[in-house]
């Protein structure tokens, strides 16, 4: 519960104050919160996600009308100072190890999982915002997280998944921006590492649930839904096929907008069997120096999500999945509605 202390200006409460932060936003208003510490202290390595910590470390809440915060946004904390790398995947791919192994020396910051790209790609898949509202929206969202950076910094923005779809819109009014994608080739182990991720956590499952099968009933408890416009199109059937939407999906995107891309997409096999000659190449792109290739390898000798409900003993407890040949069979028919490569996704 938040009770309500002041009004104040927003020049003064976040153009110059770097602990508040954004934390969300709706179609009617962006949320921030007030953080002990500036949001370059919530890297990737002590934050794998940030919008857990931007809720457990909250000290105050603001709240701004959508359009004031655009408005804010665009003319009083553009243009982007530094460069810039958005990394979207598929889940369950090794997005947040390699964003740990990229937070090296001191021009780096990473950012992971901030839902406000999330909300905004489920808004625009539910046409609840104008094309003129989203571009917006989308510009500022850059301009709020990056306010704080120097011309000599790097600022990594971890995606979640779903933030895919968000790549060609970004290329048409932030061309400056780069893009990496990440993927892992054994498609079977990662599907079902995401159906375990989603079975250990209830809310989630239960969102899913409702949103598949009464849609109506999960709009009014959870509000957007994930990968709304490739549910309707394939309607898939039960929790597996619900996973394999949100696992396939920002793949469909990625090979949509690959030629936005920085580079191939970065495979968590080969992130893993050959670590340096991988982020040799996204080192380059990224404008990092190579001689902080060790240092960053030593991040394969630990748990990226350790302390969080996707940690390794977290998911070790949860109970694994055998596919079927019923399951190969449904899984197949719906990389063919997805219009996946067959090459690629095949059970």
């Amino acid at each position: 519960m938040w009770l309500h202390d002041k009004f104040s200006d927003a020049e003064n409460l976040l153009k110059y104050n770097p602990n508040w932060v954004l934390y969300t936003i709706s179609e009617r208003y962006a949320y921030f919160t007030l953080l002990p510490k500036p949001i370059s202290e919530y890297n990737v390595k002590n934050a794998p996600f940030i919008f857990v910590k931007l809720f457990t470390d909250a000290r105050q809440l603001a709240r701004m009308p959508i359009k004031d915060f655009c408005t804010f946004a665009c003319h009083s904390l553009a243009p982007i100072k530094g460069k810039v790398v958005f990394f979207t995947n598929c889940p369950r791919s090794g997005s947040t190890l390699i964003t740990q192994m990229v937070q090296v020396g001191q021009q780096v910051v990473t950012i992971a999982e901030p839902m406000t790209f999330t909300n905004l790609v489920m808004m625009y898949d539910e046409n609840i915002l104008s094309p003129d509202l989203f571009n917006a929206i989308l510009r500022s969202l850059f301009y709020t997280y990056c306010k704080d950076m120097t011309e000599d910094q790097i600022y990594i923005l971890k995606m979640p998944a779903e933030a895919a779809p968000l790549v060609g819109h970004i290329h048409k009014l932030l061309p400056e921006i780069i893009h990496i994608f990440q993927f892992r080739e054994n498609v079977e182990k990662a599907l079902i590492s995401t159906y375990k991720m989603i079975q250990g956590y209830d809310i989630w499952k239960a969102a899913m649930h409702l949103n598949t099968n009464f849609p109506k009933l999960g709009k009014w408890l959870f509000g957007y839904q994930y990968e709304k416009s490739t549910t309707d199109k394939v309607k898939p059937q039960g929790l597996l096929e619900s996973t394999m939407v949100i696992f396939g999906a920002p793949y469909s995107f990625f090979l949509k907008n690959r030629h936005y891309y920085a580079l191939p997409e970065v495979t968590y096999e080969n992130l893993v069997s050959k670590p340096e000659d991988t982020l040799s190449a996204v080192f380059d792109v990224c404008g990092i120096s190579k001689l902080l290739i060790p240092e960053a390898v030593t991040a394969l000798n630990r748990d990226s999500q350790a302390g969080t409900i996707l940690s390794r003993d977290k998911m070790a407890q949860v109970k694994n999945l055998e596919l079927t040949t019923l399951d190969r069979k449904k899984l197949n028919e719906l990389v063919k509605k997805m219009e996946l490569p067959e090459s690629v996704f095949h059970f």
